[in-house]
């Protein structure tokens, strides 16, 4: 295949699927997930941190939510691009060390994967990372390897000073010729730190190149080439400031991650070996389509090149295989929504394993699978939001009406715009979003979780104090006694006598039934101590 055709066949094919999951979660969806909820409500507030993740996913949802308002047309996009961002990164990055054809399949079987398809649509950490990973590899193969067939000359470093172990014959320059590619290793530092800011996991494949470099000779290399230390800088400019920002704020973004993954106390056998183990065992599950996809091609015996095995190597199964010694070792529960970006080399580890023979005719009828798995994946989605008779899932969240009409109550007894909302922070988040005032969100009546909010000057201008039965309700992250959501938290009524609570007020969930047991929302208005 020439690369001409190879250029149209992936950019139609990349085309395709990013607006179909714009356009499906747009039109289908009464509301936004929660977790891009959760990153709207921190992007109120421009912080270079906070209490969950570092600044990159609210900044991101916050210009998503400027780009497409309460649509989440916007925000949709967002996601879409980063997915392809990883299907570009991926086959860019799969060009160099394989054929065309055999690059366009390591990608194509990505789209067999729940996490390119069905997942992405909730915009949070996980999707910046299945964009944000493989472009990282992308950048870090460019800083160390070019392809040179061409060139017999050994390489040279910095000032013409060549490598011994180069000289030796060690690094064959018939394949590789290294040299200080100052713009690769910049750019490997930029998105290194960017990823790492949209979440501290991107800190496991990041061994894993780090590995890489001092376990190979051509790493090994990089030690005396100035473009490895710029790329290090760029990387410390990025996270500066939320380094600063964490000794401003008692490391909070560190220990969360720190108490999420051991917040589960379990026997030991549960949490050193069920839990990781349940946690590989879902990866490879997700991952069971495109698996069975590669043996739709018969094997061939074609060799790849010297360097190339030992580098998708490591940076495929690497961050997988750390991550499931880590959680054994330290008795970590592991998320499964964790593992999205960890699959996005597996398609150019499939080819290299499997070696498939891929002729014209097979490849046609591969691509015929693969658009027809593309909207089936469509089709399912769809049919699940009508099809199922328990519709409680935040799809279907009437967070809209009960923005509506918390604003709209609001307004009527004190006529001023809503501009604090306090209490859980999902519904928070939702009201915060969808209400045309977008009150900030003092979370779990919390300052720690909301830096942004001056209590003093919430109190001076009131605020609606909001719980559910869905989300439920979290005080300095416990889950107090709220009658199933039907009063508010004691330590909260304690701290604020003034609260007036409303009667419970019931939302039927959209799509919903006969069946399906309304949400119960309970409204507390803070009177305001000035109105002028």
């Amino acid at each position: 295949m020439q690369a001409v055709q190879s250029k149209r066949y992936f950019w139609w094919f990349m085309m395709i699927h990013c607006t179909l999951w714009v356009i499906m979660p747009t039109l289908m969806r009464y509301a936004l997930p929660h977790d891009t909820i959760e990153g709207a409500m921190w992007g109120q507030h421009l912080e270079w941190g906070y209490d969950k993740n570092p600044w990159m996913n609210a900044w991101l949802t916050r210009l998503g939510w400027e780009i497409g308002g309460t649509s989440g047309i916007g925000i949709y996009t967002l996601s879409s691009f980063f997915v392809g961002l990883s299907f570009w990164s991926v086959w860019k990055l799969a060009e160099k060390i394989l054929p065309p054809v055999s690059a366009l399949i390591s990608v194509f079987l990505l789209e067999a994967c729940i996490n390119y398809t069905l997942v992405p649509q909730g915009f949070n950490d996980n999707v910046i990372e299945l964009g944000l990973w493989p472009l990282m590899f992308l950048c870090f193969y460019n800083a160390i390897y070019y392809r040179d067939p061409a060139s017999l000359r050994a390489p040279r470093l910095l000032a013409g000073r060549s490598n011994p172990d180069i000289d030796a014959g060690l690094l064959p320059p018939r394949y590789a010729r290294c040299r200080n590619d100052v713009r690769a290793w910049i750019l490997t530092g930029l998105v290194a730190g960017l990823a790492i800011m949209a979440k501290y996991y991107t800190g496991v494949p990041l061994v894993m190149m780090a590995l890489y470099l001092l376990t190979r000779k051509e790493g090994r290399i990089s030690f005396y080439l100035s473009g490895f230390y710029l790329g290090v800088l760029a990387f410390l400019v990025v996270i500066l400031p939320h380094v600063i920002w964490l000794f401003q704020h008692d490391f909070l973004t560190v220990r969360y991650a720190f108490n999420r993954a051991d917040s589960f106390q379990h026997h030991f056998w549960i949490l050193h070996f069920y839990y990781p183990f349940d946690f590989a065992y879902t990866q490879l599950l997700d991952f069971l389509l495109p698996i069975l996809l590669i043996l739709f091609f018969r094997r061939s015996g074609v060799e790849t090149q010297y360097f190339a095995s030992p580098f998708i190597l490591f940076m495929s199964s690497g961050p997988f295989l750390l991550t499931i010694i880590l959680a054994m070792v330290f008795g970590w529960h592991l998320y499964n929504e964790w593992g999205v970006p960890l699959v996005a080399l597996w398609g150019i580890l499939l080819i290299l394993i499997f070696k498939p023979e891929i002729s014209e005719e097979k490849f046609r009828k591969f691509m015929i699978i693969i658009y027809s798995i593309m909207f089936l994946w469509a089709i399912g989605y769809a049919a699940g939001l009508f099809i199922n008779s328990k519709h409680k899932h935040s799809d279907n969240y009437p967070a809209q009406d009960i923005a509506n009409y918390v604003t709209e109550q609001w307004q009527e007894k004190y006529h001023k715009p809503l501009k604090y909302i306090a209490g859980s922070r999902y519904i928070g988040g939702y009201i915060a979003f969808y209400s045309h005032d977008h009150p900030s969100v003092y979370v779990e009546w919390n300052d720690q979780f909301s830096p942004w909010i001056n209590v003093a000057e919430m109190k001076k201008y009131g605020a609606v104090f909001i719980q559910d039965n869905y989300y439920g309700t979290t005080v300095f992250g416990k889950h107090p006694y709220t009658d199933n959501g039907k009063a508010f938290p004691a330590e909260v009524l304690k701290q604020y006598p003034k609260l007036i609570i409303l009667p419970v007020k019931y939302f039927n969930w959209k799509r919903g039934n006969k069946h399906d047991d309304p949400i119960p929302v309970l409204i507390g208005f803070l009177p305001p101590q000035m109105i002028k």
